[in-house]
This record gives structure tokens, sequence and C-alpha cells, in this order.
């Protein structure tokens, strides 16, 4: 019970489970449904496609994994390593979204700065994973608009052209 929280348990779980593990949910929406400002949509995209130009792999980003952590630790408790991988990417999303003036600052026994290079590689590939899943989303979501529009398409033809001979 005490290694339960492992990769393939964190993946396939997430999927079978039915999670919002959609992570263009998360570009485009907070938590209560409210659509974020296009400055942020911009901001992501901008990020992508400088990724992209400095030769890296584009990924998840960290506000990403922290949602979907966030998520998963409802489901099920976290082992060590996942428990401080969720807090070092809570420190970083906190530490940047936070404002100066609020005074608030995340708390030294769960305020984690550095993860190791196995802790590291474990978070890129959940990264990975995620920036993925927005891929296929994103794909699909568009595959299903281009035939829902050759359908609407289809039926304005029909009921433009009324069949020549009825049977």
């Amino acid at each position: 019970m005490g290694n339960l929280f492992c990769n393939s348990v964190l993946f396939n779980y997430a999927t079978n489970k039915g999670w919002p593990i959609c992570s263009e949910t998360v570009a485009y929406f907070t938590p209560k449904g409210r659509p974020i400002c296009s400055e942020t949509v911009a901001l992501l995209l901008r990020n992508t496609h400088l990724a992209i130009q400095k030769g890296e792999t584009p990924t998840g980003t960290d506000a990403e994994a922290a949602w979907y952590l966030s998520t998963a630790s409802l489901e099920f408790p976290f082992d060590e390593q996942w428990t401080r991988i969720y807090c070092y990417v809570f420190t970083r999303v906190y530490e940047r979204w936070r404002t100066k003036e609020s005074g608030n600052i995340v708390p030294a026994d769960i305020k984690v700065d550095k993860l190791d290079d196995y802790d590291m590689s474990h978070l890129r590939r959940l990264k990975d994973w995620i920036f993925q899943i927005r891929i296929k989303a994103r794909l699909e979501k568009d595959k299903s608009e281009r035939k829902q529009q050759k359908e609407e398409e289809a039926n304005r033809r029909k009921t433009e052209q009324p069949a020549m001979f009825d049977f």
C-alpha cells in the first residue's frame, strides 16, 4: 500500500477513472469554470513556440502538472517521491503566481526548491504525458468539428436541393 502511487498506477488509473486530465481544459478554464484571459493562453502558446525554436521538446507546464497531481492526490495517497514532486511543483507555481503584496509564502515544511535527477525525470515524464494528452485532445476536437461541419453542409444541401424521385 505504501507504493500505491507509481507511474503505471498514476497514468492508467487516471485515464480509466475519467479524470479531467486533458490540459486543454487547464489551459482555458480555471477550476471554477471561469475562462482564463487570452493573454495567459497567448503566453502558453508563446512558451511552446519558444521551446520548439530552442530545439527543446515542448511539455506541459508546471501549473498543469500541479493541477493534475492535485486531482490525483484526492484519489489515493502519494508515496514519498510523488509527494516531493508535488511539493516542488506547487512551490514553483505558487511563487510564480502569488502577489508580492499578499505577504503569503510557501510554508518551510512543504517548500521544495530542488529535485534530484531521478525525481526530475519523473516530473518531466509527467509533463510530456500531459502535453501529449493535450495534443491528442486538440486533434480529436478538430476532427469532430470538421465531421460536424461536413454533416451540416450535407444536410443544408439536402434541404436546398430536394430529391428528384421519391422511392
